[in-house]
C-alpha cells in the first residue's frame, strides 16, 4: 500500500511539473474547461468529500442553503489551478492585471516594518501568496510540512514573483528573521494538520481544531497582524485586506480577531472555502 501511495504521489508531482510547462502554450479557456471537467468527475466520484463540503456549508449557511454550492465549491477549487499552473509564466504586471485589490491602504503603514498576514484556505491562496510580493511587500509564506520535492517545485513557482516558502518544521527561526528584515509573513491558520499547538475554537457556533502556534509566537514578538485573502470573481480575482490588528498581543485576543475575520470571509464566499474534511468536534 505504501508503494502504491508513493507511486500516486509521484504521478501527481510529475503531472504538476508537466502541467506547468505545458500551460504556457494552452489558452486559459481550454485549461478552465479541463478543470471544470475534472471538478465534475471529482464531485461525482468522491462521496466522502462531497459530504464534508455539504456539512460545512450547512453549518455556515443553515439548513436551507443552496445545494448547488456544493458542486460549485469543487469547480472553484479546480479552476484555481489554471492560474497556479501559469504563475511561473506571468509577470507581476500580468498577475495584478487579473486581480482587483481592496483595502491595500490598510497595510501600507506596515510596509518594511515586518508583520503577519493571516489568511485561510479560502479562494486561491496559491496565487494570493504572490500578490504581496507583486505589490512590493517582501514576504515569505509558511506551509504545511510537505515532501521536499513538492517544496522545490512550489518554490520554483513562488520565487518567480519574489515569494519564499518555509515549512512548519523550520518555520520559527525563518519567521523571526523575516520579521526582523521587515518582511510580511503569510500564514494560513484555519486547518490543523497534526503536530504543534492547537485549540478547540468556536467557529460558526461549533468547535474546530485550529493551530495556534503563530499566535503563541506573536505573543512574544508583538507584531501587527492583518487578515486577507484572494478569491475568484468573474474571470479574475479580488484580493481583500479585510482588517488589521495591533494589540493586545494575547493569544485569545489574536485568535478572536482571526476567527471573526475568517467567519466574515467564509460567509461572503462560502463556495470558495475549501475545507474537504470533517473538522468539527461538536
Amino acid at each position: 500500500m505504501r508503494k502504491i501511495l508513493r507511486f500516486l504521489d509521484d504521478l501527481k508531482l510529475y503531472g504538476l511539473i508537466a502541467g506547468i510547462h505545458i500551460s504556457r502554450f494552452v489558452p486559459d479557456f481550454i485549461l478552465d474547461s479541463l478543470m471544470i471537467a475534472a471538478a465534475c468527475f471529482w464531485y461525482i466520484t468522491d462521496a466522502r468529500r462531497r459530504k464534508a463540503v455539504s456539512i460545512n456549508l450547512r453549518i455556515v449557511l443553515g439548513e436551507g442553503f443552496d445545494r448547488g454550492l456544493v458542486c460549485r465549491t469543487f469547480i472553484n477549487y479546480m479552476l484555481n489551478f489554471t492560474d497556479v499552473l501559469k504563475v511561473k509564466h506571468r509577470s507581476c504586471r500580468d498577475i495584478l492585471g487579473k486581480v482587483n485589490i481592496e483595502g491595500l491602504e490598510k497595510i501600507e503603514p506596515l510596509r518594511g516594518k515586518g508583520f503577519m498576514l493571516l489568511t485561510g484556505h479560502i479562494g486561491n491562496w496559491e496565487l494570493g501568496a504572490s500578490v504581496p510580493a507583486c505589490v512590493g511587500f517582501r514576504s515569505i509564506a509558511v506551509v504545511e510540512n510537505i515532501d521536499p520535492r513538492w517544496l522545490r517545485v512550489l518554490n520554483s513557482i513562488r520565487s518567480h514573483t519574489g515569494m519564499e516558502l518555509v515549512t512548519l518544521g523550520r518555520a520559527t527561526p525563518a519567521i523571526v528573521r523575516a520579521l526582523n528584515e521587515g518582511k510580511a509573513v503569510v500564514v494560513a491558520t484555519d486547518r490543523y494538520v497534526g503536530g504543534g499547538k492547537y485549540e478547540l475554537v468556536p467557529f460558526f457556533g461549533k468547535r474546530r481544531k485550529m493551530p495556534v502556534g503563530i499566535f503563541h509566537l506573536n505573543e512574544k514578538l508583538r507584531r501587527p497582524m492583518a487578515f486577507g485573502y484572494v478569491v475568484r470573481e468573474g474571470r479574475g480575482y479580488r484580493a481583500v485586506v479585510q482588517d488589521v490588528y495591533s494589540g493586545p498581543y494575547r493569544v485569545r485576543d489574536m485568535l478572536k480577531f482571526y476567527v471573526k475575520n475568517m467567519e466574515e470571509a467564509v460567509r461572503r464566499y462560502p463556495d470558495q472555502w475549501f475545507s474537504f474534511d470533517f473538522g468539527w468536534v461538536d
